[in-house]
C-alpha cells in the first residue's frame, strides 16, 4: 500500500486566510465561503464573518442592493429580490464580491492587514521591492543576530 505525505498536488483543497486575524484554514474548493464562515469587503479584504463590524445583520441590504444595481444594472433592483425578500444569491455573491467597506475593520482602520503594514513600511523606507529591502538589510547588518537586536530595540 502506498502512503502519501505532505502536499498532494491533485488535491481539491485550498486555503482561506483571514486578513484581520492572520488565521489560515484549509477547505475543500467544492464548498462556498458561507460554509466556512468567510467573506470579503468591496476592497477585497478577506475575513471571517465574525469580524464584520456589527455582523451580517447590520448590513443595510436595501442600500447595498441599490449600489450593486447602480453599478451593474443601470439602477434596476428587480433581479436582486425574490418574493419581496433579498434573493439568497445576492447574499452569497456579496461574500465574494464584497460587502460595503463601512463594515470592514481594515477599511475602517480598526486593524491593519499584514500586506498593508508591509506596503506602508516599504513606502516609508523608500524601498521598491523585497529584493531591494534585502540588499539594504545586508548592507546595514553583519549577522541575523544583529538584525534581530535592532528590531527589538525601543
Amino acid at each position: 500500500m502506498k502512503t502519501r505525505e505532505g502536499f498532494v498536488s491533485h488535491s481539491s483543497t485550498t486555503s482561506f486566510t483571514c486578513e484581520v486575524s492572520g488565521d489560515t484554514e484549509p477547505y475543500h474548493d467544492s464548498i462556498g465561503w458561507s460554509e466556512i464562515g468567510a467573506c470579503a469587503c468591496e476592497n477585497g479584504h478577506n475575513m471571517w464573518d465574525r469580524y464584520i463590524i456589527g455582523g451580517w445583520s447590520s448590513i443595510d441590504w436595501t442600500e447595498m442592493i441599490q449600489e450593486l444595481a447602480d453599478k451593474h444594472d443601470n439602477g434596476d433592483t428587480s433581479s436582486y429580490y425574490e418574493d419581496g425578500e433579498v434573493h439568497p444569491d445576492v447574499i452569497m455573491e456579496s461574500r465574494h464580491e464584497g460587502f460595503p467597506a463601512k463594515f470592514c475593520p481594515i477599511c475602517q482602520f480598526q486593524v491593519m492587514s499584514e500586506n498593508d503594514e508591509y506596503a506602508y513600511l516599504q513606502k516609508l523606507a523608500g524601498v521598491k521591492s523585497k529584493k531591494e529591502l534585502l540588499v539594504q538589510v545586508k548592507e546595514q547588518f553583519q549577522s541575523y543576530e544583529e538584525f534581530q537586536a535592532f528590531l527589538k530595540e525601543k
